[in-house]
């Protein structure tokens, strides 16, 4: 894993018709390259997705993790998150249509509050390790957080968690 800081922006605009102010957020060169291959390959530029994520939010996300490949894990965070702030998206678009079998991939993970993961972490081995790697950052300002999938997740809790995501996802139906 790796941390970097991020850098959240404000700007305020005379524009007619346009927002008063537009916020986002700048990911570092080494965070781009790290998910460059997953957003290129759904055709989308992952500067123009930092940017949107901080749209209209009033202060920064505490921490957006990113993963170098899309996850089959949305139950096993819908599960762990036990009433913290956490979100969590892919990098492929959903279905254009209302689809009620549709199940999200993970691809990045945000998270409000430093208070959140530690919510988190209790339920999840994948919120525990992350937040030992913070905790040992000398930084502790919001960051990116780096995942390699092949280096960074041990292999049974990933087998173990995609083994039982499908049940935990229709499980917590109402937590998504």
């Amino acid at each position: 894993m790796k941390a970097y800081n991020q850098i959240f922006f404000t700007e305020t605009t005379s524009l007619p018709n346009a927002f008063e102010r537009f916020s986002g957020f700048a990911a570092p060169q080494e965070v781009i390259d790290f998910v460059e291959t997953p957003f290129r390959m759904c055709g989308k530029d992952p500067n123009a997705f930092f940017v949107s994520v901080g749209i209209s939010r009033q202060k920064p996300y505490w921490c957006i993790i990113c993963f170098d490949d899309e996850l089959q894990i949305p139950g096993h965070i819908v599960h762990s998150r036990n009433g913290a702030k956490i979100s969590f998206g892919q990098y492929s678009d959903p279905p254009n249509y209302p689809d009620p079998n549709f199940i999200p991939s993970v691809g990045f993970i945000l998270i409000e509050e430093e208070q959140d993961l530690l919510i988190a972490k209790e339920n999840s081995k994948l919120f525990k390790n992350i937040w030992i790697f913070l905790n040992n950052q000398t930084d502790r300002d919001f960051k990116f957080v780096c995942v390699d999938t092949n280096s960074d997740i041990d292999t049974n809790f990933l087998y173990g968690a995609l083994k039982k995501d499908m049940e935990l996802w229709k499980q917590y139906i109402d937590n998504r």
